[in-house]
């Protein structure tokens, strides 16, 4: 099966970020996700495309200072966890909200489904942080699907490689 463009629409303000089905290469602006070429699981930078805006521009080489590596899935995050990423990722409301996570436990499957009427429920009155919280979890969802990707490209690697009756690998279980 040929794929010849993917375009993947991440951003809320419609900025859409483009994929690329040449060695699948994602090209993703955002906390900790630099380009990645998965096929050949090389990592390497891209420089910054001539349309992306400044403000996003600036968010990203923030954000690359608050990489947080997921150790394990969001979905299995617990309400500790919840509230670690909630300290690093939007420390301005975390004083604020985190007893209201706390309460309503929010735990990473909570996490990933919230949305801007959950949060005014759980008391985070204002639109702009509302908006601050909706954009850190989008930003994480984004790495959660790309470390799912990169998981299922090692397994089809891996089964690619032991289906060969040449194969050197050791496919035993």
């Amino acid at each position: 099966m040929a794929v010849e463009a993917l375009h993947c629409g991440l951003n809320p303000q419609s900025i859409d970020h483009p994929a690329h089905a040449d060695g699948i290469k994602l090209q993703i602006e955002g906390e900790g996700v630099e380009s990645q070429s998965i096929k050949n699981r090389n990592f390497q930078k891209v420089s910054d495309q001539k349309g992306t805006p400044k403000r996003l521009q600036g968010e990203a080489e923030t954000a690359k200072s608050a990489t947080v590596k997921l150790s394990k899935p969001v979905a299995l995050w617990t309400q500790q966890d919840v509230c670690k990423w909630l300290k690093k990722h939007c420390p301005n409301q975390y004083h604020i909200y985190s007893e209201s996570f706390k309460q309503h436990d929010i735990t990473g499957r909570a996490l990933l489904r919230l949305t801007d009427k959950k949060l005014e429920r759980m008391g985070v009155a204002q639109e702009n942080q509302r908006q601050h919280i909706l954009q850190q979890v989008l930003q994480l969802k984004v790495r959660e699907e790309v470390r799912n990707l990169q998981l299922l490209t090692q397994v089809y690697d891996n089964w690619r490689s032991c289906g060969s009756l040449a194969s050197s690998t050791d496919c035993s279980p």
